[in-house]
């Protein structure tokens, strides 16, 4: 019997630590900066510093979100004080092996911050392997892809 658990065992270890690294732990609470913005037009990438805006999400334990923008209006001008949205946000293990998680926001104010091509109330986002937050969904309709990244 002592033979066979032995083996037993060690394959349990083994098979346990397959999965946390297949599943790395990740929190998406906290700030989320904008770090670089694509254009998907011409592929040309703006990073950091050289943005001439500043994104930011904010994901509270309660399941709620605070995005603040001061992104370009008009001719290059940025907004004073930034436009604020709340709403909830929801995170699901992505079907993509190119994402971890899914992050779908449903915006409750200033939906027109909402990046998406509709004029609907939703966004929806993507973790990356390398802990990146990832909207891509207004690239769809000719627009840019914001990636941000926890501060």
């Amino acid at each position: 019997m002592k033979k066979l658990l032995v083996p037993v065992l060690f394959l349990l270890l083994m098979f346990s630590c397959n999965q946390v690294d297949k599943n790395p732990e990740f929190n998406i609470l906290g700030y989320w900066n904008l770090a670089e913005l694509t254009n998907s037009w011409t592929n040309e990438t703006v990073i950091g510093e050289e943005l001439d805006f500043t994104e930011r999400y904010i994901f509270n334990g309660d399941g709620t979100f605070i995005k603040t923008s001061t992104i370009a209006k008009g001719q290059g001008e940025t907004a004073a004080i930034p436009d604020q949205a709340l709403g909830l946000f929801e995170l699901i293990p992505s079907d993509d092996s190119g994402y971890i998680f899914k992050v779908i926001l449903t915006y409750d104010t200033n939906v027109h911050m909402a990046a998406n091509c509709s004029e609907g109330n939703q966004e929806f986002m993507f973790i990356t392997g390398d802990k990146k937050l990832t909207n891509m969904t207004s690239a769809a309709c000719d627009g840019p892809v914001f990636v941000y990244t926890k501060k």
